[in-house]
C-alpha cells in the first residue's frame, strides 16, 4: 500500500510540472530566444543582445510580441526581516506577452522604462504573502528596495514563472521596469547580457520564425563591421520552465514504480 501510495503521488507531480500546460495564454506558441556565434562559441547558445530583439519585434511577421528582460536581485526592507530577493528587471508588455493577468493592481507602463521613472515594482503573490500578510491595502504604498521607496503597483499570480534562461529553478519575486541605456540601445555586437521570449503568431511554426530571426540575425555583424556569423535558436518555453526538473521527476517516478513491481512479484509469489 504504502508503494501504491507513494507512486500515486509521484505520478500527480510528474502531470502537475511536466505534463498539465503552463499557466500562459496558449503556451505552443511561446518560444525562449538564444543566440549563436558558432565563431567563438560553436552551436552553444548565449544569451540575447536586446537590439537583436527589438529588431525581430519590428522586422519579423512571424512574431506577435517580443519581450527582453534582465534578472537581478533586490534587498528588500519593508515587511520583515531584510532580504535579498530574486528579482527581475522586465518590460511592459512581458505579462500581455504571457497573457497574465494581475490579481490586484496593474503591470507595468511603457512611459515607466525611463530613468527617473522606475520607482514601481510588481510583487508575486508568494511574496505578498509571506511578507505583507496577503494585505490588499499594499497596492499603491511604498516599499523599502535597494534602500529607495518603491510603489507597489500589482500583484501577479503565483502560478507564473517566469522563463528565464539560466534561472529555471529561479522563482523570481520581484518585478521592475526595464531601462536601457543610451549606449545599450545602439550596441550592434556584444552585450550578450538579456533574456528573451517570444509569441509567434497563430499558424506560424517555429521554423518559420526562426528563419526570419536569421534573416535579421545576418545583418547586425555586416552593419557593425565585423566578420562573424550570428544566428539565433528558439527553445519552447515549456521545456525551458520543466527542463531540469524534467529527468529528475522521471527517474524518480521510474524508481518509484520499480520498487512497486518488485513488492506485487513479491506478493505473487507468497500466493
Amino acid at each position: 500500500m504504502l508503494g501504491i501510495g507513494a507512486n500515486t503521488a509521484i505520478f500527480s507531480l510528474v502531470n502537475s510540472v511536466l505534463l498539465q500546460p503552463l499557466a500562459y495564454k496558449d503556451p505552443q506558441r511561446l518560444f525562449a530566444v538564444r543566440e549563436l556565434l558558432p565563431d567563438l562559441f560553436g552551436q552553444t547558445p548565449i544569451p540575447v543582445n536586446p537590439v537583436h530583439a527589438r529588431a525581430w519585434a519590428k522586422q519579423c511577421p512571424s512574431l506577435e510580441d517580443v519581450a527582453v528582460m534582465r534578472s537581478n536581485r533586490a534587498d528588500v526592507a519593508s515587511g520583515g526581516e531584510p532580504a535579498s530577493v530574486p528579482g527581475a528587471a522586465v518590460p511592459h508588455n512581458l505579462f500581455t506577452l504571457f497573457g497574465v493577468e494581475p490579481i490586484l493592481g496593474r503591470t507595468l507602463f511603457a512611459d515607466e522604462e525611463r530613468e527617473g521613472y522606475t520607482r514601481v515594482v510588481i510583487l508575486s503573490e508568494s511574496l505578498w504573502r509571506s511578507r505583507f500578510n496577503r494585505d490588499p491595502s499594499l497596492v499603491g504604498k511604498s516599499i523599502l528596495l535597494d534602500g529607495a521607496n518603491h510603489e507597489v503597483v500589482g500583484i501577479i499570480p503565483a502560478s507564473f514563472r517566469l522563463p528565464y534562461s539560466g534561472a529555471t529553478n529561479v522563482r523570481f519575486e520581484i518585478f521592475r521596469p526595464l531601462v536601457l541605456s543610451q549606449e545599450e540601445q545602439s550596441r550592434l555586437m556584444g552585450n550578450f547580457n538579456y533574456a528573451a521570449v517570444i509569441r509567434l503568431r497563430r499558424g506560424v511554426t517555429a521554423a518559420q520564425a526562426l528563419a526570419e530571426i536569421n534573416v535579421v540575425q545576418a545583418r547586425f555583424p555586416r552593419q557593425a563591421g565585423v566578420q562573424r556569423e550570428l544566428k539565433a535558436a528558439l527553445i519552447p518555453v515549456h521545456e525551458l520552465v520543466t527542463g531540469r526538473v524534467r529527468v529528475g521527476l522521471w527517474m524518480l517516478a521510474a524508481a518509484v514504480g520499480a520498487v512497486l513491481l518488485m513488492k506485487m512479484s513479491q506478493m505473487a509469489a507468497s500466493v
